[in-house]
């Protein structure tokens, strides 16, 4: 997905399941509560502010991290190893 494709999913979708790649290059699935999107004038990234259903917390993603997004309508993470693998 690109990144055009992710804002649309999150932006129409207060909740979504999405696979994340961390500044370390790991993948995670989460489900997430989006409750902002905002650009840093800092470095000019667009960022989401949200809460994780697997961290049980509130998170700050990078939109450029997200390699794939879908609306979710439960909190559960099922862990589609199939998804995270496709992405990488």
């Amino acid at each position: 997905m690109n990144e055009m494709q992710v804002q649309k999913v999150l932006a129409a979708n207060s909740r979504a399941r999405i696979v994340y790649r961390d500044q370390a290059g790991e993948y995670t699935e989460r489900v997430i509560d989006v409750q902002s999107m905002y650009r840093k004038q800092r470095d000019g990234r667009l960022y989401i502010s949200a809460y994780c259903w697997l961290r049980n917390e509130q998170r700050t993603f990078a939109i450029d991290g997200v390699r794939y997004a879908e609306p979710a309508q439960s909190t559960v993470v099922a862990r589609f190893p199939r998804i995270v693998a496709r992405v990488a």
